[in-house]
């Protein structure tokens, strides 16, 4: 059994045909990297790089996620393999 209020029996349909959408074959996805300047690229592989996380005591697990010498979460899961991404590591792990 349905039930509807009095102000919601009337419904309208909107029949008109809507546009069809561009073939995918048609779309062409750039990598977020060519928009970058080679200093943003160079200061983003300083930030996930061995040596920086070296000096500052960081630990990087397998999914990305960076903590302290402490142990206390600095950044969320998917850090770091955000950023390998974005510089075109097709493996996205840290370290490799």
């Amino acid at each position: 059994m349905v039930t509807l209020l009095k102000s919601e029996t009337d419904r309208v349909l909107d029949m008109r045909s809507q546009p069809k959408a561009e073939p995918l074959d048609l779309i062409q996805i750039l990598p977020a990297s060519t928009q970058l300047l080679p200093s943003e690229i160079e200061a983003l592989r300083h930030a996930v790089s061995n040596k920086f996380f070296s000096e500052q005591d960081w630990k990087c697990d397998e999914n990305g996620r960076i903590t302290d010498h402490m142990g206390r979460q600095l950044y969320k899961v998917g850090y770091t393999t955000s950023i390998l991404k974005l510089l075109g590591k097709s493996n996205a792990r840290f370290g490799a």
